[in-house]
C-alpha cells in the first residue's frame, strides 16, 4: 500500500497536480469555509460598512480574468494600488479601469529582497497556438519556470513555449514607500507560487490589513504551514474558499 501511495504521489508531481491535490486536502482538513459562504460575500459585507477602504493587489493581471476584486473595486469605487509587471496585461488593466479615480497602476513585480531587474517567465507562441490554450494561460507568469511547467497536462509541450525577460521589481516596503502608503485595509496576493515570499516581508504589525487574500495552490506544503502560522500569529482567522485563503482580523465582520 505504501508503494502504491508513493507511485500515485510521483504521478501527481510529474503531471503538475500534486501541489493542487495536496493543498485541497490540507486546507479542507485544517480550515473551515467562510462564515458568509464565500470570499465575495465577506468582502461585500466588509466594504458596505467600511468607508474609504484602501487595497493593494499584487498580480492584477488584466483586471478581469478570474479576478476576485474587480467587481468590488468598481462597485465601491475603491482606492488602491494595482501591481502588474507584464506590459501587455498592464495596458489592458489600465483600459479595464479607465475612468475610475483613486487607482494607482504599478508596472512592476514585487520581490522579497531587492529593487531592480529580475528574470520573469511566461508563455509565448503564435496567435493560433495561444488561441488553442485555456484562457487562463496569461495568468501563468512567474519567477519560477517550474510552476508554469506543472500545467503541461492542459498545455501539451508547455516547456517549448516558456520564455523570459527582465522586468522591473520592487520590494513590498519600496512599493509602500514609493506611494506613501500608511494604511491597507485589503491585501490580495496572487503570484503563482511566490505569495509567501512576499507576505513574510509585509509589516503586518504596522500596516494591519483587515483582510489578506492569497492563493496557496503552488506553494510547497511547508510554505502553506508557515504562511498560515504567520497570519495566525498576527491575530487572523483563516478560511478556505477555493482557490484562495482568506485571512480576516478578529471582529471585523
Amino acid at each position: 500500500m505504501k508503494r502504491i501511495r508513493k507511485r500515485i504521489k510521483e504521478f501527481l508531481r510529474r503531471h503538475g497536480l500534486w501541489g493542487f491535490t495536496s493543498s485541497i486536502w490540507y486546507f479542507r482538513r485544517n480550515l473551515i469555509n467562510p462564515p458568509l459562504g464565500s470570499l465575495n460575500n465577506i468582502l461585500d459585507k466588509y466594504l458596505t460598512s467600511k468607508n474609504n477602504a484602501f487595497f493593494i493587489q499584487i498580480g492584477s493581471n488584466d483586471g478581469s480574468a478570474n479576478d476576485p476584486l474587480v467587481g468590488l473595486i468598481k462597485k465601491y469605487n475603491l482606492a488602491g494600488i494595482l501591481v502588474e509587471p507584464m506590459d501587455d496585461l498592464f495596458n489592458k488593466l489600465r483600459t479595464n479601469y479607465a475612468g475610475q479615480s483613486g487607482l494607482i497602476f504599478e508596472n512592476s513585480a514585487i520581490t522579497a529582497d531587492f529593487d531592480g531587474q529580475r528574470d520573469f517567465y511566461y508563455l509565448q507562441a503564435s496567435p493560433e497556438k495561444m488561441a488553442s490554450w485555456p484562457v487562463w494561460y496569461t495568468q501563468l507568469g512567474s519567477f519560477m519556470p517550474e510552476i508554469i511547467e506543472r500545467h503541461e497536462c492542459r498545455i501539451p509541450d508547455i516547456k517549448e513555449y516558456i520564455t523570459s525577460r527582465k522586468i522591473s521589481c520592487l520590494t513590498f516596503k519600496s512599493l509602500v514607500n514609493k506611494h506613501n502608503i500608511k494604511r491597507i485595509n485589503l491585501l490580495c496576493i496572487d503570484t503563482e507560487g511566490y505569495d509567501f515570499e512576499i507576505l513574510k516581508t509585509v509589516d503586518l504589525s504596522t500596516l494591519k490589513p483587515d483582510i489578506v487574500i492569497y492563493e496557496p495552490i503552488h506553494l510547497k506544503d511547508r510554505e502553506y504551514a508557515k504562511c498560515n502560522k504567520l497570519l495566525k500569529n498576527h491575530g487572523y482567522m483563516l478560511y478556505w474558499d477555493s482557490p484562495n485563503i482568506i485571512a480576516t482580523r478578529n471582529n471585523i465582520l
